[in-house]
């Protein structure tokens, strides 16, 4: 099963994958652990892609039999690295969050087009 979505311009871009992330996992019957893992990593890697990548941005997500793959796609071809920031630092935390939740996570130049693709997976659990 699979959906994807190219997310508005702006700060609304990060609300609107949440509304299709939730909608999805409603629909596939994903426990609400998982689901409210799936909306935290992809409002992560939105914002990421948002404030530091280049539009279109867009959203798939991917349930197959024992994964859900999310994958966040932008046109900036400069690959996301993950930093130790300073305790004082006000952002820079997002991707060791997604490293800390996902089972699985990463970041490859994409292969539709130009630009790049930053990925996770969770192991999938049904309600």
């Amino acid at each position: 099963m699979d959906r994807e979505v190219t997310l508005p311009d702006g700060p609304e871009g990060a609300s609107f994958a949440r509304r299709a992330t939730a909608r999805a996992a409603d629909l596939w019957r994903l426990d609400r652990e998982m689901t409210d893992t799936a909306l935290l990593l992809v409002s992560e890697l939105v914002t990421n892609a948002i404030l530091h990548g280049t539009p279109p941005v867009r959203l798939s997500l991917r349930l197959d039999r024992d994964r859900l793959r999310v994958e966040v796609t932008d046109s900036s071809p400069a690959l996301p690295e993950l930093t130790r920031p300073e305790p004082d630092q006000i952002g820079g935390r997002g991707l060791q969050i997604v490293q800390l939740l996902a089972a699985r996570w990463g970041a490859s130049s994409s292969s539709r087009r130009l630009g790049k693709t930053v990925w996770f997976e969770l192991s999938k659990m049904l309600r």
